[in-house]
């Protein structure tokens, strides 16, 4: 599996190369590490392209609880990546690749929330049919869309998400929504170590904390790429187009 899936990025890095596409940079690591000094040791982007075959795009959390103003953990920014979610979302359906949603809920009586949900002692449990659990009402989320609830942070844990990518045959995930550096980060970090290829969307993603910028900087250096909505829409269209070309009887 590994020989293929190596096999598979080398041929993406080949197309790419062959059609002139070269992956963005990265936006908070260059030629310096984290202490300034200067870095040996670049990341070589092309081996890291998103697969137009085999990329799920991950929603995660757009919930009322962190969007809706007033809400206990409304995240500052939340609402103005609905119209960036929303491009990401037509671009995955119009190419025919997976969108899968997820929702923060518990079990009415609170049994899977768990001790720590003392972390969230206002909010803890949150019901999937309360108002504060629904998918903002802006975003083109569909009743025949996949919806995973999920009890704590990642996305993987205790739902049956890697049982849909698997069946899906998706190996790149796009992870976009709230927060940041809790769930979004939690799922990536999870991602990661499950070996799948991950872009986490700038002008995708928002917190209620301070520190987007920093929790960016980390993703990038040490779990994924970090790319805009616009990178990643020309990514996979340039890729998928070129794949079909050269696919295409001559």
């Amino acid at each position: 599996m590994l020989a293929g899936r190596n096999a598979r990025r080398t041929e993406l890095a080949q197309i790419a190369r062959e059609n002139g596409y070269a992956p963005p940079g990265p936006k908070y690591q260059s030629q310096h590490d984290y202490r300034g000094r200067d870095s040996d040791y670049p990341i070589d982007y092309l081996q890291l392209l998103l697969d137009p075959q085999r990329t799920a795009l991950l929603v995660i959390d757009m919930q009322d609880i962190f969007i809706q103003p007033g809400a206990p953990m409304c995240a500052e920014g939340g609402h103005a990546i609905v119209p960036t979610i929303n491009k990401l979302v037509t671009t995955f359906r119009s190419t025919g690749q997976p969108v899968i949603w997820t929702a923060w809920c518990h079990r009415r009586d609170g049994s899977n929330a768990g001790p720590n949900s003392i972390f969230w002692p206002s909010v803890a449990p949150l019901p999937p049919d309360s108002d504060l659990a629904r998918i903002h009402s802006e975003l083109d989320f569909r009743p025949e869309d996949i919806l995973i609830e999920k009890p704590s942070y990642s996305a993987f844990w205790a739902t049956d998400l890697e049982a849909i990518l698997k069946t899906l045959d998706v190996d790149s995930l796009v992870l976009t929504g709230i927060a940041t550096d809790v769930c979004v980060g939690q799922t990536l970090i999870d991602a990661f170590h499950r070996d799948y290829t991950c872009v986490v969307v700038a002008d995708g993603t928002a917190t209620p904390t301070p520190y987007q910028e920093q929790t960016l900087w980390h993703h990038e250096n040490y779990l994924g790429r970090v790319m805009t909505a616009e990178e990643v829409v020309s990514e996979l269209l340039t890729l998928k187009g070129s794949q079909a070309s050269l696919d295409r009887p001559s």
